[in-house]
């Protein structure tokens, strides 16, 4: 009874182990190789010491891999969550001081200019299909920079502003219901990441040479809440107690014929 306890306890070290490391290190080990390599390694010990059940530690071991996996990941969304929620939390950027700087933070807070002029509508459709302008889009891409936009006299946005080479530019994708007020700042929470320059050279306009541009995309729609986060964590603890349970199982002695 003892080993068969100790097996289903084991089982949830790669998980805990998950769990603290993320909070220590945030973002260093959520996409990490060795999370599922744990859990694996776990049920390979015990496979090689019972040398019975294959079927069920393997199983097992699977089921405690995913489940630390599951487990870095909702950590890593609960801080997120409550970074975003609580001001000054998250890295802030004034795009009227400067861009993001290399390395980019998974997630940041930016300030600047929305050119709502320039938008590109993104649409769900499979890979090689071509879009359905006359359905709904299921976001806009944006971009955000640090100076205004200039106005015309009638209040109607010109046709041109191009941007100075140099000045730092964020895209921002939101949903397609947001709105922004052009002639003030605006902030965004998002998840960041390098933008493909084809984008960046459709929605913007340089003055000189467009190569000197060079722009971060924000996802507003990419940061989790705290429901996702508790969601994920119970689909792991989900994993974790099944896992348990076939270790269990599977060490249990074996009946004599």
């Amino acid at each position: 009874m003892r080993m068969r306890v100790a097996l289903a306890l084991s089982l949830a070290l790669p998980a805990l182990i998950a769990w603290v490391a993320v909070g220590v290190d945030p973002g260093s080990v959520v996409d990490a190789w060795w999370l599922p390599a744990a859990g694996a390694v776990v049920a390979l010990i015990w496979l090689l010491a019972l040398r019975r059940s294959v079927v069920l530690l393997v199983v097992a071991g699977g089921l405690a891999a995913l489940s630390a996996q599951t487990s870095a990941n909702a950590r890593a969304m609960m801080d997120v969550a409550s970074d975003a929620a609580a001001a000054g939390a998250l890295p802030f950027y004034d795009l009227r001081s400067g861009g993001i700087p290399e390395p980019i933070p998974p997630y940041a807070r930016v300030s600047g200019f929305v050119r709502s002029g320039w938008t590109l509508d993104e649409y769900a459709v499979e890979r090689g299909e071509l879009p359905d302008q006359s359905a709904a889009p299921i976001a806009v891409l944006v971009p955000v920079v640090g100076t205004p936009a200039v106005v015309a006299e009638d209040d109607a946005p010109s046709g041109g502003n191009p941007i100075e080479p140099g000045v730092a530019v964020v895209v921002a994708r939101v949903a397609p219901s947001a709105t922004f007020v052009r002639t003030q700042p605006t902030s965004l929470n998002g998840k960041t990441e390098p933008l493909d320059p084809d984008i960046l050279a459709t929605l913007v306009q340089v003055q000189g040479d467009p190569a000197q541009l060079h722009g971060v995309l924000l996802d507003t729609l990419a940061v989790p809440s705290r429901q996702d986060a508790w969601l994920e964590l119970g689909l792991g603890l989900i994993a974790l107690v099944v896992a348990m349970i076939c270790g269990f199982v599977a060490a249990a002695p074996r009946s004599e014929a």
